[in-house]
């Protein structure tokens, strides 16, 4: 009898090991993936930031030339 509880104990343990490794990957992976998600969103801000800055840029550059022309 002791000894079928010593191996259920062990089975539990060994179960609760197991839980605790899988839910510990979870997170991991839960964390990776929200900080690569975030990376992806912060790399697109900066994308269309330089666009818009490329756009204001010749905007900038077209009103100076059509400036020279009327003037």
């Amino acid at each position: 009898m002791l000894e079928k509880a010593n191996k259920n104990k062990v089975l539990y343990v060994n179960n609760y090991i197991w839980y605790l490794i899988f839910h510990l990957m979870g997170d991991v992976i839960f964390i990776i993936y929200t900080k690569y998600k975030n990376f992806k969103q912060v790399e697109k801000k900066e994308k269309y930031k330089n666009e818009l800055n490329t756009v204001i840029k010749e905007l900038k550059r077209l009103d100076s030339q059509l400036s020279n022309f009327i003037n």
